[in-house]
């Protein structure tokens, strides 16, 4: 069936791709991604624009850094994907911030942030991007705690995630050393933590 749809010529299938990547189907995912190349090269790294159900601007990488498919996310990040990081909800730099604002409504912004920092504060994801995932899961539950002050509105949500955020900092921090072994096939979990996520290619002890 995918490989009818992937025939047709000009198939506009960057919606398809975002639920492969929700689904965790990797296979699926390299075939939608290449016919997206092959389509129009770099289409595979645009955000989702009048999507059904993800977020306009909503990349692969978020969606897999979102559910936190590790194995995906490094799928992704050899294949050129990344999250860039949010900036916090009282930035007003020039480059960015300001310019959205001028562009977007409020509401949407918020939204946008706020899932963008579901995404980039996955454990799955924070273990991939970084050799010191104890140091940015400290620094992302205290910039996430002050954006619960920042934006009253959003408290309960960044309240939730900076919390769920600390108790990485402080599972990991009572491992005595932590270490990256690219393809050990060994599952973890974090006790307590409220989404279960696999270290497939995380070893403490």
């Amino acid at each position: 069936m995918l490989e009818l749809l992937l025939s047709v010529p000009n198939v506009d299938c960057s919606d398809t791709a975002l639920h492969a990547i929700r689904d965790d189907q990797q296979q699926m995912a390299v075939m939608i991604l290449n016919k997206m190349e092959e389509q129009r090269p770099h289409s595979e790294f645009a955000g989702a624009v009048d999507s059904s159900e993800f977020l306009d601007e909503t990349t692969p990488m978020d969606v897999a850094a979102a559910y936190g498919h590790f194995d995906m996310i490094k799928l992704l990040a050899d294949r050129g994907h990344s999250i860039k990081k949010p900036h916090p909800p009282d930035c007003y730099c020039r480059e960015i911030c300001k310019r959205e604002r001028e562009n977007e409504d409020p509401l949407t912004l918020d939204k946008k942030r706020l899932a963008r920092y579901q995404a980039f504060s996955n454990p799955a994801h924070i273990c991939h991007i970084s050799s010191d995932p104890i140091l940015i899961a400290f620094q992302l539950s205290s910039e996430l705690g002050r954006a619960a002050v920042v934006q009253r509105e959003w408290h309960k949500f960044y309240k939730q995630l900076s919390q769920s955020t600390k108790t990485i900092f402080f599972e990991l921090a009572q491992a005595p050393k932590v270490l990256f072994l690219h393809g050990v096939p060994r599952l973890h979990y974090i006790p307590n933590f409220p989404r279960e996520f696999p270290f497939s290619k995380l070893l403490i002890w």
